[in-house]
């Protein structure tokens, strides 16, 4: 408690010398999310932002959001320097953040330093409200391979690192070690994935709640399925929040303990969600593309930037989202049926709920009619694959040709994540 109380006055001791520049932007986080405050003067500064100062805008007469383009990675990466505002050049005075492209384009973006505290604010802001504090002792599961995980940086931020990939049965008790050892842990924060996993294993062995002073669990980054919230809750005894982030820009929503959807920033984004072949809105309730406007990020200003994801909302503001319903994954891994019709990533995990040996799956489509799915089942269990074959012919086609595979154990991406679903033909 001591170490903890310490920490938060030695961090916003330091943010005072310097200007209070996160804690503006967490008082300011918190004024528009709590009172529902409209983003669009944000929007409007952006936007003349970067028509004065960006000079792939400067020549265009845009005068409102929906008549800018919408961007992809590979977009932002052709235009070069073009896209990058005059004001900030110099890549030494930038904040570098970098995406690892394991399921798409490698890609590297600046941030300014008033974006990188609009960040650390917005850390603060949503963790706080789910039962985070600043200063709290926590473990955190990741790929570390790319990533500095030195003793002084545990030591300043309070956390024990844990390395995700290749979670087999050894490093789950090893983690499940870690967990009961470290008294102070307060969060447990990782991959959805990874804890899932975990979770299943301490059920499955009747192990009990491995740390009662783990008073939160904070996942993100791969796909959470369904069913597996209330697993982790059970398992660890204690609320889970799930974070909708990236590392372009920061915490884009927030499913808040207790929540069955996600909470949409809108104090630090616009997020519209558009149809899935064109860049109409899309309806309520429908799946559709995640679009995303930074509202402070001005050395490199991102409008209309499709991150590549697929959700739906019921609830619009105008033409922007304040709330997701559904968060379905990349829109690369979208899974059609022999004749080419999109079927729901959630609409899979509903079918594998049926067989109860199913521990964890994996569905690829290989080309038009062909698919693989490979399973991993529970220790001594054993199903039909051909009653599998014959649910799945369902939802697929009846046409469809169905391999069904049983392994010991799926991979991740080279980041350490996990893909419910992979589309290979494109």
């Amino acid at each position: 408690m001591i170490g903890e109380f310490f920490r938060r006055l030695g961090f916003w001791g330091l943010d005072l010398l310097q200007g209070k520049c996160v804690k503006k932007h967490y008082v300011d986080i918190k004024q528009k999310m709590e009172n529902n405050i409209s983003p669009k003067e944000n929007i409007d500064n952006i936007i003349n932002y970067a028509k004065k100062n960006v000079p792939f805008y400067a020549d265009k007469n845009y005068c409102t959001i929906n008549e800018f383009p919408v961007m992809t990675k590979e977009k932002y990466i052709g235009c070069g320097m073009d896209i990058r505002s005059k004001e900030f050049h110099d890549d030494s005075k930038l904040h570098w953040v970098r995406t690892s492209g394991s399921t798409g384009t490698p890609f590297s973006a600046p941030q300014d330093k008033n974006k990188r505290n609009r960040t650390k604010a917005e850390l603060l802001y949503f963790h706080k409200i789910s039962g985070w504090n600043l200063g709290d002792r926590y473990l955190f599961i990741r790929a570390w391979v790319a990533y500095n995980a030195s003793l002084s940086k545990r030591i300043m931020n309070n956390f024990v690192p844990f390395e995700a990939t290749n979670f087999n049965e050894d490093n789950k008790i090893k983690l499940l070690s870690i967990i009961k050892r470290e008294k102070r842990l307060k969060v447990l924060f990782g991959y959805s994935s990874v804890i899932s996993d975990l979770a299943e294993y301490i059920l499955a062995n009747d192990i009990g709640i491995p740390n009662p002073g783990i008073k939160l669990v904070v996942v993100d980054s791969d796909t959470l399925l369904p069913g597996a919230k209330k697993k982790i809750e059970n398992a660890f005894g204690c609320p889970l929040m799930n974070r909708y982030d990236n590392e372009e820009h920061g915490v884009l929503a927030c499913m808040k303990p207790g929540d069955d959807y996600w909470t949409v920033n809108t104090a630090s984004y616009f997020i519209e969600l558009l149809k899935i072949n064109s860049d109409e809105q899309c309806e309520p309730g429908e799946i559709g593309r995640v679009v995303v406007t930074d509202l402070t990020n001005h050395a490199m200003p991102f409008i209309r930037y499709d991150v590549g994801d697929l959700a739906c909302s019921k609830n619009y503001n105008g033409i922007y989202a304040t709330q997701l319903d559904k968060l379905e994954g990349k829109i690369n891994d979208i899974i059609r049926d022999t004749s080419g019709n999109r079927v729901g990533n959630v609409s899979f995990a509903a079918y594998f709920e049926l067989f109860m040996p199913v521990k964890k799956y994996q569905l690829i489509q290989e080309s038009k009619k062909k698919y693989r799915i490979k399973l991993v089942l529970k220790e001594g269990e054993d199903l039909d694959k051909n009653a599998i074959i014959s649910k799945f012919k369902d939802c697929l086609g009846y046409d469809a040709d169905i391999l069904v595979e049983v392994i010991d154990m799926i991979e991740t991406t080279k980041a350490g994540k996990y893909r419910p679903v992979i589309n290979l033909y494109k």
